[in-house]
């Protein structure tokens, strides 16, 4: 059904955060979690520093108009903390989703502010967009790419989630790769 996505809010049951579609009000809280150099050192997609708000608010129009569309190419999701005045402290979800044959595959991520992390939240949000992906986006495969050096959140993917990742060869250097079937979720 079109639109679906837009209306998404995933509340934690163990945690004060949810997960939603971001709103272009969302854009200075996302252009500060992508001008910091802590945020951005792991990730070669994320500007480094070098993005303008104005740049920030076309990004989340086209955030929005993949979450609206019948098939979406992403559905990213703003982490929310509701026990701090519904503050936006990280940006995750699935910031890529195509067909591979008759597969429908998702990269999920996340990405917390410094003064967010060893919460749990950044653990939270990845299994609750996980959980997402195959109750409700019904993908076939969920993965999640990162630089070898990411060692936070690989951390997160080996430790926490108990997922295996594999070492390859990547665009930018070597890089882990992680996937995750519907039934090895469960």
């Amino acid at each position: 059904m079109p639109g679906t996505q837009l209306q998404t809010v995933l509340r934690s049951t163990k945690l004060s955060i949810l997960l939603r579609v971001p709103n272009v009000e969302d854009a200075p809280a996302l252009l500060n979690l992508l001008s910091d150099p802590q945020n951005t050192e792991f990730d070669p997609h994320a500007g480094n520093g070098s993005f303008q708000l104005a740049q920030i608010e076309g990004m989340v129009v086209r955030m929005r108009e993949s979450a609206d569309s019948d098939v979406p190419g992403r559905v990213n999701l703003v982490l929310v903390d509701t026990s701090d005045g519904d503050k936006v402290i990280g940006l995750g979800g699935f910031g890529h989703i195509a067909t591979e044959g008759a597969k429908r595959i998702g990269d999920v991520g996340i990405m917390i502010t410094p003064e967010a992390r060893h919460k749990g939240y950044a653990a939270e949000a990845i299994k609750m967009s996980i959980d997402y992906a195959f109750q409700v986006l019904k993908l076939d495969q969920v993965t999640a790419t990162m630089l070898a050096k990411n060692i936070p959140m690989r951390n997160l993917m080996d430790k926490q989630l108990k997922l295996t990742g594999t070492i390859r060869d990547g665009e930018f250097g070597q890089e882990v790769f992680y996937s995750v079937l519907p039934e090895e979720w469960i």
